[in-house]
């Protein structure tokens, strides 16, 4: 045999090997959870290939999944095992609030014809080298449940990936899918692809989730399928389930267009649905579990009346008076792409409306790709911003106290000071810290419970200061344990927490961009609204329907919002101490911040860019601070230097040239995290206006700037101390002649009455 032969029988018995390997039968996604009650729960998954599939269930009683026989789930229908690729084995009989373990079975079936199987190979989860996969049943007399929700990623498993990497298992009893998780529901590996792999890998194998169809669910050749691979109790896409205290209402609104738009094709009849929904909703409504539940929740992916359009209307209509009539305390919506929170009394509703956005949290998110961990702000392409103390006290309406902030030396609190603080009683303080994870502080529960207390007895002013505690606790310092933390209690006696909070969001901010660990532990919703008031309308409105990514990469320095009229006279803290900028210590450890960065959100545009010595570097944690930075950011925080209008000059908003060039170096070196977009407003082009140096004698190089800095603050501390020796002469002359004065006025009749009587 010729090698020409030879190497070509070897190929074809390489592709006959690899088309067989790929014919082998898998599990291509899943298992995840469904329909999960007091003692059911179903579990879908597939398989690339027709199998026959079953469930094995085992308690939880610290034995080895092997230890014996475990009885078989399998998918029947009118008596018959199904045989598919898409596997909902639906288990009932468990016992409510137990741990079980499980493991799925497909058996692929290779030949199927009327008298006649043929089976393949057997494929199932691993439980020999790992620990087999489980679930715990509902318990509805459990006192609280914890859940998730999560809606319109259209398909970015990377943003979805981010949105659920805080899905603690052992914390979340499940997740909603609050519709629109895909753009258009084609395919079983299109679903997969587009959120249901992300989701199994991070928890849904073990806690379920319920889903809410969305518009977008309703879209694409794929859309029957819906309810096989989510399936309901009602067998279609509205639904109710319980957990815990809290009866859900699942509906669907349909489509937000009239069902005779052209986008549909004629073949929507979304009408027809909604009104099928009107008869279930009034018999749910009407039904003892709903009415007996302590609390009553609406899940609805669009939310009824929330603008003009005409699905919304109909659910308006259609739903909202039956629900108006149920004590219902929440709705939970999603499909406008932004937070919104409408309180009971608003569009004909007397319950709470809460639209759910992954706008804020996916903004953040690119807002971190453009973290500068040299500078401590966020440089984009041509300009810099820079979150400062005097903007965060006023977006919190909380001033910056001339005192020494929360520096983490604190004694901690007695029980009479945080009683006083609350304005309760010692003995309602005493023996409530807990110890979480190694730190000290309040369960949010007990806090939760006192307000309680103080709002039925109508105590409302030790209620307004324990809400304010858990909005400290919860929201601007936030623990993952549900911990109101003895570090927040302390921030919250002071009554200064502007420069922490400041201080924690930027610590925490170069933490996750350098050592590429941990998550982003600090109050991002005030960082997002801080950062939303500088961007222009065009962008927050987006008619483009562009990403984050693509919205800011078009923005230019003229673009932005710069000063608002309430930063035009504020006074600017602008540096401490022995620091040339301002040293911030947070939760965790301490950084520097630059106000010399942020001139122009001031008003007052830079002509050039600072010199490296005015912007040093400093980042320590508490933990690890060998130079005993923490120390000397105390003691600098004891000479605060503030400056005004008068000591900035006159205004003027437009940088000069040297100034930007030196922002597009930075920049550059920096690397823009996302490809550049041709920008919204495009700015006109000037001549380019070359900057002359006014004094001949300044210097130009850095080490001769350098010399010329030092010895100008030498000159300075030199006049400084003449100018106090010189004002401490003129006031003891001052002094001397006003006692000359007195003495004068004292002397003078007596000297007229001895020539009187000479």
């Amino acid at each position: 045999m010729s090698q020409k032969w030879l190497l070509t029988l070897v190929g074809l018995f390489a592709w006959i090997g690899v088309s067989a390997q790929e014919q082998e039968i898998k599990i291509s996604g899943g298992p995840y959870l469904q329909q999960m009650g007091e003692h059911e729960v179903t579990i879908v998954w597939m398989t690339n290939r027709p199998a026959v599939s079953w469930v094995e269930i085992a308690p939880n009683d610290g034995r080895s999944f092997y230890a014996t026989e475990h009885p078989k789930f399998y998918q029947t229908e009118m008596g018959r095992k199904v045989v598919d690729t898409l596997h909902r084995i639906h288990i009932t009989g468990l016992e409510k609030g137990t741990k079980y373990r499980y493991r799925i079975y497909s058996r692929e079936v290779t030949v199927l014809e009327n008298y006649f199987v043929q089976y393949g190979h057997t494929v199932a989860s691993e439980s020999y080298v790992r620990e087999p996969l489980s679930f715990t049943t509902f318990d509805y007399s459990k006192p609280e449940i914890s859940f998730t929700v999560v809606n319109d990623i259209h398909g970015d498993n990377e943003l979805l990936a981010d949105l659920i990497g805080n899905v603690q298992k052992e914390k979340n009893d499940f997740v909603i899918f609050n519709g629109d998780m895909v753009t258009t529901f084609d395919s079983g590996a299109g679903i997969f692809n587009g959120f249901l792999n992300t989701a199994t890998e991070r928890f849904a194998s073990e806690i379920p989730f319920f889903y809410a169809r969305g518009n977008h669910e309703t879209r694409g050749l794929f859309f029957a399928q819906y309810r096989n691979f989510f399936p309901a109790p009602t067998q279609t896409t509205y639904y109710s389930f319980q957990a815990g205290p809290v009866f859900f209402i699942v509906l669907d609104g349909g489509e937000d267009k009239p069902d005779s738009d052209m986008e549909y094709f004629d073949l929507s009849a979304f009408d027809t649905f909604r009104n099928e929904q009107v008869a279930w909703l009034k018999k749910t409504l009407d039904s003892e579990a709903c009415k007996n539940a302590a609390y009553r929740i609406v899940v609805i992916h669009i939310p009824p009346g929330c603008d003009t359009w005409y699905g919304p209307l109909e659910s308006q209509r259609l739903f909202v008076p039956l629900l108006n009539e149920a004590n219902i305390d929440l709705m939970l919506c999603g499909h406008l792409h932004r937070h919104v929170y409408s309180p009971a009394g608003e569009e004909g509703r007397n319950y709470p409306m809460l639209v759910n956005s992954n706008t804020e949290e996916d903004m953040v998110k690119v807002l971190f790709q453009f973290f500068d961990p040299l500078h401590h702000c966020f440089t984009f392409p041509d300009y810099q911003l820079v979150p400062t103390l005097e903007e965060f006290s006023q977006l919190l309406r909380i001033p910056i106290l001339n005192q020494l902030p929360y520096n983490g030396t604190e004694k901690e609190p007695k029980p009479e000071d945080v009683a006083r603080a609350l304005h309760l009683q010692p003995s309602d303080i005493k023996g409530h810290w807990e110890t979480r994870s190694g730190v000290k502080g309040f369960l949010a529960k007990f806090l939760f419970e006192k307000a309680q207390e103080c709002w039925n007895s109508l105590d409302l002013q030790a209620f307004e200061e324990i809400v304010a505690l858990l909005i400290y606790g919860l929201v601007l310092f936030p623990n993952p344990d549900q911990l109101i933390d003895v570090n927040a209690v302390k921030i919250f006696i002071s009554r200064n927490p502007v420069p922490t909070l400041l201080g924690d969001i930027l610590h925490s901010f170069y933490t996750r961009t350098m050592r590429k660990r941990g998550v982003l532990m600090c109050c991002t919703p005030i960082l997002a609204r801080w950062f939303i008031s500088h961007l222009p309308q065009s962008v927050l409105k987006n008619d483009q329907g562009l990403r984050w990514s693509q919205r800011l990469m078009t923005l230019t320095h003229s673009d932005v919002h710069w000063c608002s009229r309430s930063r035009e006279n504020v006074i600017i803290v602008d540096r401490c101490g022995e620091f040339p900028n301002v040293p911030l210590l947070g939760i965790r450890g301490g950084i520097t911040y630059n106000p010399c960065l942020a001139l122009r959100q001031f008003g007052y545009a830079r002509r050039d860019g600072p010199h490296d010595m005015l912007i040093p570097d400093l980042v320590f944690d508490f933990d690890n601070d060998a130079q005993g930075l923490r120390q000397r950011f105390i003691r600098a925080w004891g000479k605060l230097n503030k400056v005004d209008s008068k000591t900035l000059g006159h205004k003027n908003s437009i940088p000069l040239e040297p100034y930007l060039k030196w922002v597009r170096a930075r920049a550059q070196s920096l690397m823009m995290p996302y490809p550049h977009v041709l920008p919204v407003i495009k700015e006109p082009v000037l001549e380019e206006v070359s900057y002359t140096i006014q004094h001949p004698d300044m210097p130009t190089s850095w080490e001769e700037m350098q010399k010329s800095w030092i010895q100008l603050k030498e000159e300075r501390n030199s006049l400084e101390t003449s100018l106090h020796a010189s004002e401490k002469k003129v006031l003891e002359l001052t002094r001397l002649l006003h006692e000359e004065r007195n003495l004068n006025t004292y002397i003078a009749p007596k000297r007229m009455r001895s020539v009187f009587l000479s």
